[in-house]
């Protein structure tokens, strides 16, 4: 019954450090424009409508830009706060 008790309690301590531990999201100051589409206080990924794809990064997290649609496939390049770039492959941009 001792041992019961015991792997219970480690079990119940395993699962609930992940989530004390776990932090909430907070999207990046400031704009993001890609395209024609500007978002305030981005957060997540942004798939382009237009290309080759613009990113004017006015927010104060990097965002970094993908090859395929909802930020999958390569990594084509990263747009630092304060910086703009154009992107002849680039389809999406996560910026967190």
């Amino acid at each position: 019954m001792r041992r019961t008790a015991t792997a219970l309690g480690c079990l119940a301590l395993a699962t609930a450090l992940p989530v004390a531990s776990a932090a909430p999201a907070q999207a990046a100051q400031g704009t993001l424009t890609v395209g024609f589409q500007r978002f305030e206080n981005p957060s997540g990924c942004y798939t382009a409508s237009l290309w080759p794809m613009s990113v004017q990064n006015d927010a104060d997290t990097r965002a970094v830009v993908y090859s395929g649609p909802d930020c999958t496939g390569e990594q084509v390049g990263v747009v630092e706060p304060g910086e703009s770039g154009v992107f002849e492959f680039g389809t999406s941009v996560r910026i967190d």
